[in-house]
């Protein structure tokens, strides 16, 4: 059976890390992503996105604490950063 470094401090405090950081930053730009495309007025659009960011944000959550590896963890994280901030980016016009 394969040891791992889970339950070390390091590991949690990384996985915590990257779970609390990463995640608000997903679920935000997931929630900037969604609110457009539901259905409704836009007060009912940002109040949906809103709910739905709870979950997005507790599933980021879950995902880190049940990756064994935290290097692939890490890789996975910023991939998902990278292009959920890619596509707000691209979506709402870059800098200008």
């Amino acid at each position: 059976m394969k040891l791992t470094s889970y339950g070390r401090p390091f590991d949690i405090s990384v996985r915590l890390l990257l779970a609390t950081i990463g995640g608000y930053f997903i679920s935000m730009w997931a929630a900037i992503l969604l609110a457009p495309v539901l259905p409704g007025q836009r007060h009912t659009q940002v109040l949906t996105a809103i709910e739905i960011v709870f979950l997005i944000y507790l599933a980021v959550f879950i995902w880190a604490f049940t990756r064994l590896s935290l290097k692939r963890l890490s890789l996975e994280t910023f991939a998902a950063l990278l292009i959920t901030g890619a596509a707000v980016w691209a979506t709402h016009g870059g800098l200008s």
